[in-house]
């Protein structure tokens, strides 16, 4: 009389085919959509805002690194300095034309353009674990 239902979290079985929910965070479409989102919402921030709110601008520079750190982490090494590069790109006219007046503080950004790309280099990097666990060969 009493029949059993199994259920499986996240999958159903239909006809003999597996399905698997895609969740959003995991789409590749998303992880793009949210990198180029957070490039352009920050570079915004720093057309529009004045140079005298240096102290805006700081912020603005330091939240750059969040799209930088994501690309590496979701895309590996090419994806983190596609943006890396990207963010250099549209970071550096804003320096050079708004900021011509404050040499001082130009080159304080120059050195935060060479940052964003070498804390792209580091942070995609193998560490040395990694590259000797590459070079094991595999028990399976």
């Amino acid at each position: 009389m009493g029949r059993e239902i199994s259920v499986r979290e996240n999958s159903c079985d239909c006809r003999g085919y597996e399905l698997k929910m895609v969740t959003m965070k995991n789409s590749p479409r998303f992880r793009l959509v949210t990198i180029v989102a957070l490039i352009l919402v920050v570079t915004s921030m720093h057309y529009l805002t004045t140079t005298h709110r240096h102290e805006y601008h700081d912020i603005y520079r330091r939240l750059y690194y969040i799209p930088i750190v994501l690309g590496g982490m979701w895309y590996a090494l090419r994806g983190g300095l596609l943006t890396s590069m990207t963010v250099s790109i549209l970071y550096l006219p804003h320096v050079l034309i708004q900021w011509s007046h404050h040499p001082q503080i130009r080159l304080e950004q120059y050195l935060e353009i060479l940052l964003y790309n070498l804390i792209c280099l580091l942070y995609t990097s193998p560490s040395p674990r990694d590259r000797t666990r590459s070079r094991m060969p595999s028990s399976a």
